[in-house]
């Protein structure tokens, strides 16, 4: 089944489900995983919950503070809207939830092989339809009556959106650099990263840029002490930078400014918003209607968010749901060095976007935690 679902999560939004004039999305691939942990939770009861219960522990504290926000600050709020920040808390829910299930479930029937082929068939399936999509396809013009950006001669695959598209190819970078070596040839490998690396730049996501070479030269410089290696990955990012296509139009400029000053405006709303209820926030995640605008526009699909996932806990949550979101991402980050360096990379991206909160990252992530705790886990 776990090829299954990685083959209908490689879909992205060509395989989402739409409700409520979009105020609602689900996708194929969460279908099919919400049953595959109803699954694993009835086989398994409540044996995974006592593994590694320190670590749970704080997601249980995250989620409490999830559902006490939503509790507190329900009564302000129609029972449709409430209805629809329920499906929000859920999904959330069952990522965070499900963690320990999948987690169990892949050390016990000793899945990481298993998994890591799924990822791999991820990474190919992913490959040929980010190529179609930017020769073929190259804008979403005729989708913008659905609230979809145009993004004009950028690559956004099969998510449509060049930020979040950024944040997995990121992923799969570190996923390939920090352990691709031990499951693919040399040449594949190193060709792997040449290709992901080239999708990344394709995407003008000047976020992914900052974040993804951070993290990098972080885990040069940092963890291996190698100098010479971080200067010469900066050396050719800034070549790769310089022979990318530069396509006429604001889309693919890298000194536009439009949307760092639309980025900063939202961060002034988001705070106002705050500022309403600092402590516990306007409950997760009632954001679409006291956003400014985004009541109105149900096909905005930007109404539910702001342009950081920590200002959107911070909004929705209060200070206490920020500090319970930062204590879980750092518990997380220690788990294992590929948990370390993708949440470093996410964590750094997400101040600029919605990343960290987006499904398509939490399912990934989640399966990416999983096999990199199941690794370390299996050597001791």
């Amino acid at each position: 089944m776990i090829y299954i679902i990685f083959f209908l999560f490689s879909l992205g939004s060509l395989g989402r489900i739409s409700f409520l004039g979009q105020q609602v999305n689900i996708y194929l691939y969460e279908i099919v995983y919400a049953l595959y942990l109803c699954v694993l939770v009835a086989k398994h009861r409540t044996r995974p919950l006592s593994e590694h219960t320190n670590l749970y522990k704080y997601g249980g504290f995250f989620l409490l503070a999830a559902v006490t926000t939503f509790a507190v600050s329900a009564f302000s709020f129609s029972t449709q809207q409430n209805s629809v920040a329920i499906l929000y808390l859920a999904r959330l829910s069952a990522y965070i939830l499900g963690f320990p299930y999948l987690l169990h479930h892949v050390k016990e029937k000793n899945m990481s092989g298993r998994v890591t082929r799924a990822l791999l068939l991820y990474i190919i399936l992913t490959t040929a339809a980010s190529i179609v999509q930017y020769f073929y396809y190259p804008n979403l013009r005729n989708l913008e009556y659905l609230g979809w950006d145009p993004h004009q001669y950028r690559m956004f695959g099969t998510v449509f959106d060049t930020s979040t598209a950024a944040a997995l190819y990121g992923v799969v970078l570190l996923f390939l650099i920090v352990l691709g070596k031990k499951y693919l040839k040399p040449v594949i490998w190193v060709g792997s990263i040449v290709v992901f690396s080239v999708f990344g730049a394709l995407t003008y996501s000047r976020g992914f840029y900052l974040s993804f070479v951070v993290t990098l030269i972080y885990f040069l410089v940092i963890k291996h002490k190698r100098f010479m290696s971080a200067f010469y990955v900066l050396l050719i990012f800034g070549l790769l930078l310089i022979i990318i296509p530069k396509p006429v139009g604001e889309s693919a400029n890298l000194g536009r400014m439009f949307t760092i000053q639309a980025r900063a405006a939202d961060y002034q709303k988001g705070i106002a918003i705050w500022n309403t209820n600092p402590v516990l926030g306007i409950g997760y995640n009632h954001l679409r209607y006291v956003k400014p605008g985004a009541g109105a526009d149900t096909a905005n699909h930007a109404g539910a968010s702001l342009s950081s996932s920590f200002l959107i806990i911070l909004v929705t949550m209060g200070i206490v749901g920020l500090m319970g979101f930062v204590v879980l991402l750092y518990k997380l980050s220690a788990t294992s060095q590929i948990a370390f360096y993708t949440l470093l990379f996410l964590s750094l991206f997400s101040l600029a976007d919605n990343i960290l909160l987006h499904p398509f990252i939490l399912f990934m992530e989640t399966f990416i935690i999983a096999l990199g705790l199941s690794r370390v886990t299996s050597r001791t």
